[in-house]
């Protein structure tokens, strides 16, 4: 397996294990890691054996997104230009 194979088998392993109920982890992401991030917390906050059309309740699952796409603002931007490509997603888990 390749390096982006790796790390969403290791994040899914830390975030099982690690985080404790109603903890709430933030991760910034740059360039490919932030979809990285972007699929593994959408993938673990929706169950895995049903289609995407059929319409389930949230406490199906273990985890849900907090937030799901947050940017640096003009402010930060000009102080710092390299967050401009800067994504933070947060995920609570629920059970």
């Amino acid at each position: 397996p390749g390096n982006l194979e790796k790390m969403h088998c290791r994040l899914r392993a830390w975030l099982s294990a690690k985080l404790k109920v109603k903890a709430r982890v933030s991760l910034f992401g740059f360039l490919i890691w932030k979809i990285l991030i972007k699929t593994k917390f959408n993938e673990l906050s929706k169950p895995k054996d049903l289609p995407k059309w059929v319409m389930v309740e949230e406490s199906s699952t273990n985890f849900r997104v907090v937030a799901k796409k947050i940017k640096a603002k003009l402010d930060e931007i000009e102080q710092n230009v390299r967050s401009r490509s800067a994504v933070m997603r947060c995920l609570e888990r629920i059970k």
